[in-house]
């Protein structure tokens, strides 16, 4: 319900004890601690039981949500814009949804805005490895990972792809902002792979690096795969 709606009703919200987000029809993250019980909703002549929660300004007075159409058992047609609410005789109350006098001559489209990061539930709950910048290496774990290499494998580095003066730019910015974050460092090995850009839609460049003949001198793990029907109980 609309908060502007609320005094037209005659009585106080109640204090929910804790408080969460809804997302509303254009994405935004509303925050939620209050209920209005009590109330009355006239459809056609029927009258319904129906709780009612603030959360700010809108177009529209009341929107009735999807949990009072689950409750109910309501059927929405989307086709016909129709609403079908069982009552509790057994009878269907159809109710139609406002037509427009006549065919509607313009079409707009509105681009709703990104969300940002912040704004996601999942990244929200789980902030702590949902970073936007890793200021480092993970912490040592207790098994230490490793490639292992098939019988007398030697080194193998090939000669680097010829770069574009643009992706040199690009390639000595990334490298030293990895080496400063603790990411890569100097080495000596005989190992070498040679890095490639592949540019994405927003002209940017993304850093690929070739490690296909590297690849042909690992051991390739191999797991079975369980047959679907013995992972149901």
């Amino acid at each position: 319900v609309s908060t502007t709606f609320i005094p037209l009703l005659g009585i106080e919200p109640n204090e929910l004890g804790f408080r969460y987000e809804i997302e509303i029809a254009s994405g935004k993250l509303v925050e939620i601690d209050k209920v209005i019980k009590g109330c009355r909703l006239e459809i056609e002549g029927h009258v319904f039981d129906i709780d009612l929660i603030p959360f700010g300004h809108g177009s529209f007075d009341v929107i009735i949500g999807m949990d009072w159409l689950s409750n109910h058992k309501d059927e929405i047609i989307c086709h016909e814009k129709v609403v079908r609410i069982l009552l509790l005789d057994g009878k269907v109350l159809r109710v139609l949804g406002e037509r427009p006098k006549e065919k509607a001559r313009l079409l707009m489209s509105a681009k709703t805005s990104d969300k940002k990061q912040e704004e996601i539930v999942v990244v929200r709950d789980f902030l702590e490895v949902l970073l936007d910048n890793l200021s480092g290496l993970p912490p040592v774990q207790e098994i230490e990972f490793q490639i292992d290499l098939i019988l007398g494998a030697t080194p193998v580095a090939k000669s680097p792809y010829q770069l574009a003066p643009s992706e040199l730019k690009v390639l000595s910015g990334q490298l030293k902002e990895l080496q400063d974050k603790g990411f890569i460092r100097p080495s000596s090995l005989p190992w070498g792979a040679p890095v490639l850009f592949v540019k994405k839609k927003d002209g940017s460049f993304r850093m690929c690096i070739d490690c296909r003949e590297l690849n042909k001198l690992t051991v390739k793990n191999r797991y079975s795969h369980p047959k679907i029907d013995d992972l149901f109980d």
